[in-house]
């Protein structure tokens, strides 16, 4: 699969989040099907890094909820989910010199390898402040 094409496959995958965001926790709160929980919680009986993301996520595109409280990552997440939409985008558009193309998708690996980096320090971090 081509760069072009990955980005395109990426993007859609990202705009259905919206959707599927407000779905999901909907369903949970009036039929108690589809979102079980989280798994950790339910199973060590303490909560895990993540815990309130989906529903701060929904608070945020849902008019007159305030979205952040549950999670402190999801004002972080939305603003990295939003740029990657943006970039994803400007990629599918734009044709890229051989050079140009080798440079955005080492950038790419780059930036997905620090967020990752980022993510386990805090995931580090929340279980040395929560035990």
């Amino acid at each position: 699969m081509n760069y072009r094409r990955f980005n395109i496959i990426l993007l859609l995958a990202l705009l259905a989040l919206g959707p599927a965001l407000l779905l999901v926790p909907w369903l949970r709160e009036h039929t108690g099907a589809l979102y079980p929980g989280c798994a950790l919680e339910q199973l060590a009986g303490r909560r895990c890094p993540m815990c309130g993301l989906t529903t701060g996520l929904r608070n945020l595109l849902v008019p007159g909820r305030h979205g952040g409280d549950e999670n402190p990552l999801t004002i972080p997440a939305a603003a990295v989910v939003l740029l990657e939409i943006a970039v994803r985008a400007v990629l599918s558009v734009r044709r890229l010199s051989p050079n140009a193309l080798q440079l955005a998708k080492r950038r790419d690996i780059q930036l997905h390898a620090a967020l990752v980096i980022a993510y386990l320090v805090y995931c580090v971090a929340f279980f040395a402040s929560h035990s």
